[in-house]
């Protein structure tokens, strides 16, 4: 993990969170961007259960994904609050291109030798790497990441931010800021409602705490 900057005080506290449940993640289908499924009943559930776990901490501005699953869970966590909330395609999904709607099954029974292969890989070559022809790459995604989260810390240096996006993101952050490798970290450790607290100047982090992701000790 990278070492924090020595201006404590200059920090932000991002929140981020993965969506609820939605029928695609039942049922096990590749949601990216395209298919843009809506939470299903567990997933509003799920969303007002993380609104009433978060009850008490105050944000100081909301941005969700424009997919119907995040925006719809930051809505129900920022409902009591009154805070509005911004959405913004920097944090989508990974885009799995022509492969979106099809199940993780045919994902990796089409794509056996490239998955295999990425498991012997260094994390840095990994995150380079695309997990099939066309599929947006971990590095791809945490480059429109840090897009938005350069504003974000400069304009909310000192205070508290709900970041709500989708488990690929949060998977593809923690790795590339040294929490976790894609080992450790597979990409069905990260819960519906996960969330991992961070503290960053744009550039440094710190995970301060996470809930519901599963990381993998010992490997």
């Amino acid at each position: 993990m990278s070492a924090m900057p020595s201006s404590q005080n200059n920090l932000t506290t991002i929140y981020l969170v993965r969506h609820g449940e939605t029928h695609a993640n039942v049922d096990k289908i590749i949601d990216g961007q395209s298919v843009n499924a809506p939470l299903n009943a567990n997933g509003e559930t799920q969303a007002a259960t993380l609104a009433a776990h978060l009850e008490d901490v105050q944000f100081d501005a909301a941005f969700s994904s424009d997919l119907l699953r995040a925006k719809r869970t930051a809505e129900v966590v920022v409902m009591q609050k009154q805070l509005a909330l911004n959405t913004t395609e920097l944090l989508r999904e990974r885009n799995f291109a022509h492969q979106e709607g099809i199940t993780y099954d045919m994902f990796e029974a089409s794509n056996k030798d490239i998955l295999a292969k990425l498991q012997t890989l260094s994390l840095e070559e990994y995150l380079k790497t695309p997990l099939s022809a066309g599929v947006e790459t971990s590095a791809e995604m945490f480059m429109r990441f840090q897009v938005f989260l350069r504003e974000v810390a400069v304009t909310y240096a000192r205070q508290t931010v709900l970041v709500v996006s989708h488990g690929g993101m949060l998977n593809t952050v923690l790795q590339h800021i040294g929490w976790a490798d894609h080992i450790n970290l597979p990409h069905y450790a990260v819960e519906n409602t996960a969330y991992a607290v961070i503290k960053t100047d744009g550039v440094e982090f710190e995970v301060a705490q996470t809930k519901g992701i599963n990381k993998i000790e010992n490997v």
